[in-house]
């Protein structure tokens, strides 16, 4: 019995020591668990994390894109598109591709190429109402003139696309569109071919200046910076220097932006047959007509609208009255210094438009408030003020921009004139995240 006892007390006694070592077992099982539980969680935050980060990079290159595509499209359309229809768009007027890049089709006109940053998978839709689901390729723009609402606003998805093919962002953007006066007339000077200024800035040039050609400020003195942007598309030796960032042949300090290259080209608004027929009809039935070429002494301040099948000089004796617009299908020349009410009264908006099929010709000085539009050269011989706008536009006619003289410049964005051309341009931009 003792012996059983015995071998009791020793089966018990096993049985403590196997316990022991079960509870030993189930502490490290326990702990394991608990340090891989606490591993999977620090895992898990940093997946989380990861995720968020991802998410955030995906929501904002989604609305860097839609950004970018934003300016470029407000670009485009402003600078390339006119009247209120427009033919349909090619399936390559935009190309959406990576690095944000979204250019236009050159034939017309401005190529805009936004490439910056990391590639990224960017897809651009628009959409004419909420249902995100129902999204059309972005090929056709003319939602823009042939939608009656398009003041209501155009919506446009910037998808950004992972390499799964699958969205992780969405951002929406509603872009109202506007009518306004034609990009040529909003900048200063421009022309198709060169700027020439040869003579001292007595007073800072205050608007931008673009040359499809090149732009070239001579003269000492004066002291006058051009407050604007300078931008240069003829790309040639010795027209930028990298060094110091400047334009070899201006002259004056350029406070404003230094543009160069073909990249930078701009369609500029030439006057068309079309044009000349309009304002011919319109000459012949509400305004002064002149069939041939004419000389003018004298110009009534109840002219509104005269048109010259031809040449048109207008002597110092004439007086340019406020109001009026100045219409030759060849050259305009202004003989001396007539006199303009606009300068005299120096009011805030320009009214009074001079434009020329041909060459637009200055001699002498004086004050001048007004848009000047030519096909051709615009030239100006004399010390002078102009505040309104210069536009020298067919490169078929090599139209160069010169002045020659001390010369002060005031562009005014305030253009009120029926007889120039309009176009539709993005107002209003607006984005916002979908889930």
């Amino acid at each position: 019995m003792f012996t059983n006892i015995y071998q009791m007390e020793g089966s018990f006694g096993n049985a403590q020591k196997g316990s022991a070592l079960i509870m030993a077992l189930l502490i490290l099982l326990v702990m394991s668990i608990v340090v891989m539980g606490m591993a999977t969680d620090s895992d898990l935050d940093l997946k989380i994390s990861r995720n968020l980060q991802l998410k955030n990079e995906a929501f904002n290159n989604a609305e860097t894109g839609i950004a970018l595509a934003t300016e470029a499209l407000r670009h485009t359309v402003s600078t390339c598109w006119e009247g209120d229809g427009a033919d349909e768009v090619p399936e390559d007027f935009f190309d959406f591709s990576p690095k944000y890049r979204l250019t236009a089709n050159s034939s017309f006109g401005d190529i805009c190429d936004l490439s910056q940053g990391d590639s990224v998978n960017l897809r651009l839709y628009y959409t004419e109402d909420n249902d995100k689901d129902d999204l059309i390729s972005v090929v056709d723009l003319s939602v823009f003139y042939d939608n009656p609402n398009y003041k209501k606003g155009v919506k446009l998805l910037a998808v950004n696309i992972n390499e799964e093919n699958r969205a992780e962002a969405i951002i929406k953007s509603t872009m109202i569109a506007q009518k306004a006066i034609h990009s040529s007339f909003n900048v200063g000077i421009v022309s198709e071919s060169d700027i020439t200024i040869n003579g001292a800035l007595d007073e800072d040039f205050k608007g931008s200046m673009h040359a499809n050609g090149e732009v070239i400020q001579t003269g000492g003195g004066g002291g006058g910076k051009i407050l604007g942007d300078v931008t240069i598309v003829k790309e040639e030796h010795g027209i930028y220097n990298e060094d110091d960032d400047s334009f070899e042949k201006v002259g004056a300090e350029i406070i404003g932006k230094k543009n160069y290259g073909e990249g930078f080209r701009k369609q500029i608004r030439k006057i068309e047959e079309d044009d000349l027929i309009f304002w011919r009809e319109y000459a012949q039935d509400h305004g002064q007509y002149y069939s041939e070429d004419v000389t003018l002494d004298n110009i009534s301040n109840d002219e509104e609208f005269i048109f010259v099948d031809g040449d048109l000089v207008i002597s110092s004796q004439a007086d340019m009255p406020r109001d009026i617009t100045v219409i030759a299908s060849g050259d305009i020349d202004f003989r001396g210094s007539p006199k303009w009410d606009d300068a005299e009264d120096d009011y805030d908006t320009v009214t009074t438009s001079v434009i020329a099929g041909g060459d637009i010709t200055f001699a002498g000085s004086g004050e001048k408030h007004a848009i000047f539009w030519s096909n051709g050269s615009f030239t100006h011989n004399g010390s002078a003020k102009i505040k309104g706008s210069i536009v020298a536009a067919d490169k078929i006619q090599n139209p160069d921009v010169e002045l020659h003289g001390t010369f002060e410049f005031e562009h005014s964005e305030n253009i009120d004139n029926a007889f120039l051309p309009n176009q539709i341009c993005i107002d209003q931009v607006s984005w916002t995240e979908l889930s």
